[in-house]
């Protein structure tokens, strides 16, 4: 019977500063040639040296280290095909590491997911290729952060930034050879506060992005690359105030003409998420007409509440046009541009109306009618003639 060491667990011994313990597990079973994961746990570790990992494959390296602060280049064996392909998943944990570069990372080439939690970092330059499959990278409690570069990567799947102090994002962000979806999640950025124009572009053909405690102010015009297809955002703890024609009818006209809204995908702009308390409520004004008036588009929209304290649903449900001004306080009017539409003012609200079927709203008699009694341009009806808001008068 042959044993195989399949982890590798330390720590410092108990009541000892200079010496480490360590667990070491073993498994019965042939043509077992590899180190399943190393995991470390010790205050004292302060460097990761070149060639610390030549001699062994891991498929996981785990390092708690509080202490670590520099990591060399070639830390796995470059010259090792076994070495760099066995290697899946790095995660490091410290306080104290301030520098990430190309070189550390350089070998990696079957590394599906790399997380960094904790550093001193400022800057993350991320603006070099991971020769590599890399699916998943996670930046978590690194509360110096302020700046990251443009990925470069084979195939690129899942990004978490949480509890950062990034403040802006670069523009193009992210570049890779091939990826069918990708997946953004920001959380607790205090300072990240807007998405600048083209940031998510290129890359992938779809995208969910999701931001959680985050407050966005500015969401600037294609944001999203027009050619890809954003299928989800989350805007968690925004401080938008409104909902930007410019930037999101595009994206919402683009779901409704392709009939998205049948689909078994959860295809939505989210404005609260689930951070509705923190979240700013939006104002439902005339600057909201363009939703509001087309209820197939604002279904997309979930989670938004206005000012008022409804929700965005029950103001688009409620009929009521923000960008009418009632004549008089009670009344029915004809809409100036569509003639099969009419406002009927109730309390000086607006609630626009719409009339049944090949009928056009007859202003003289205040209903709607068949075309050929009503007057041009409305109806066909050249022996009678119509003014706004006036009445209709037969001509002799």
């Amino acid at each position: 019977m042959n044993l195989y060491l399949t982890s590798v667990f330390c720590n410092k011994a108990k009541n000892s500063s200079e010496i480490r313990e360590c667990l070491l597990t073993f498994k019965t079973q042939d043509n077992y040639t590899s180190i399943n994961t190393l995991t470390i746990i010790t205050p004292y570790l302060r460097e990761l040296n070149s060639g610390v990992f030549f001699d062994f494959k891991f498929f996981k390296i785990e390092i708690t280290a509080r202490n670590l602060s520099i990591i060399e280049p070639d830390i796995l064996d470059r010259q090792s095909n076994d070495v760099r392909e066995a290697l899946q998943c790095l995660i490091i944990r410290s306080d104290l590491l301030e520098v990430l570069n190309e070189q550390q990372f350089s070998g990696f080439r079957n590394v599906w997911g790399i997380e960094i939690t904790g550093t001193r970092l400022t800057s993350l330059d991320m603006g070099f290729t991971f020769d590599s499959n890399l699916r998943v990278l996670k930046l978590m409690n690194a509360g110096s952060i302020k700046t990251i570069g443009r990925v470069q990567a084979n195939i690129m799947g899942e990004y978490h930034f949480e509890n950062t102090s990034l403040e802006s994002l670069p523009t193009k962000m992210f570049e890779y050879n091939f990826i069918t979806e990708q997946h953004v999640v920001f959380k607790n950025n205090h300072n990240l506060k807007k998405l600048q124009t083209n940031v998510f572009q290129g890359g992938y053909d779809a995208l969910k992005i999701f931001f959680e405690k985050t407050p966005i102010e500015i969401i600037e015009p294609y944001f999203v690359d027009s050619q890809k297809t954003l299928f989800q955002i989350q805007l968690g703890g925004n401080k938008l105030g409104y909902i930007n024609q410019t930037v999101f009818k595009p994206i919402l006209e683009d779901w409704h003409n392709r009939n998205l809204s049948n689909s078994w995908i959860k295809w939505d702009i989210d404005i609260a998420g689930i951070d509705e308390a923190t979240s700013d409520r939006i104002s439902c004004d005339c600057e909201l007409a363009w939703l509001t008036a087309n209820p197939p588009m604002a279904k997309f929209v979930k989670n938004a509440v206005c000012v008022t304290g409804e929700t965005l649903e029950e103001f688009v449900g409620s009929g009521i046009d923000m960008c009418y001004d009632c004549p008089s306080s009670e009344g029915l009017y004809p809409h100036p541009s569509d003639c099969t539409k009419f406002y009927q003012c109730s309390d000086n609200k607006a609630f626009l109306q719409s009339c049944p079927e090949n009928l056009v709203y007859n202003e003289f008699e205040e209903y709607c009618d068949w075309p050929y009694n009503v007057a041009p341009p409305c109806g066909t009806n050249t022996t009678i003639y119509t003014s706004t808001y006036g009445p209709q008068t037969m001509l002799a």
